[in-house]
């Protein structure tokens, strides 16, 4: 026991002189940076005219198609014209059945209220009549 208490003072003596015989240094200052060089200028691509997309045709050839493929667009897009017209003319007719239809729902639902109210003074009647001979109790209802 002595010697183990022994071995860890001489361990901590020797930590502690191994840290007193460290010098404390002091970093030293940073360095001034060098100047960076400019940088190399960027050069534009030298410009290239676009190629044509079909090759072999002429300008006027070029102005014939597109006038086909102009007057092609213009026939769909009166057509898509004429198909919007249609499916808003039918809209506007799903609309004013669905309008109907919601007063109908509504005719019914008042007839059916109206029905079970008359349902429920009759039921009383015929209870006031099958049953004349029993007393009412107060609170009690058959």
């Amino acid at each position: 026991m002595k010697a183990a208490a022994l071995l860890v003072g001489l361990a901590f003596l020797a930590f502690q002189a191994a840290l007193a015989a460290e010098p404390e240094q002091d970093p030293d200052p940073p360095g001034i940076p060098n100047p960076t060089p400019d940088p190399d200028p960027v050069l534009m691509p030298d410009p290239t005219p676009p190629t044509n997309p079909f090759p072999g045709e002429s300008e006027s050839e070029k102005v014939k198609r597109l006038a086909r493929d102009n007057e092609r667009l213009r026939g769909e897009n009166a057509g898509l014209n004429r198909e919007v017209a249609k499916l808003e003319g039918e809209r506007n007719t799903l609309e004013s059945e669905v309008a109907e239809l919601n007063d109908t729902i509504e005719g019914l639902r008042a007839v059916a209220l109206e029905q079970v109210r008359v349902i429920m003074e009759l039921a009383e009647k015929l209870k006031q009549e099958a049953f004349w001979w029993l007393p009412e109790l107060p609170g009690e209802r058959l």
